[in-house]
């Protein structure tokens, strides 16, 4: 199962380019109040993706 695009972008954005909220909504196009929304569910998504690492040892 893979990401959809926009919540890949928003990740991106936050994450790796380190951006702001008001830079990501700058970029995008968006309310600063709307690029939070996205950010918190696509954080959501991503942890139900992502494999249960509890009890993962290195």
């Amino acid at each position: 199962m893979s990401m959809a695009t926009n919540d890949r972008t928003v990740l991106m954005l936050r994450h790796f380019s380190d951006l702001s909220y008001q830079e990501i909504g700058q970029v995008l196009d968006l309310d600063e109040k709307t690029v939070k929304s996205r950010l918190f569910e696509a954080r959501q998504r991503l942890r139900s993706l992502l494999p249960d690492l509890r009890g993962f040892s290195r």
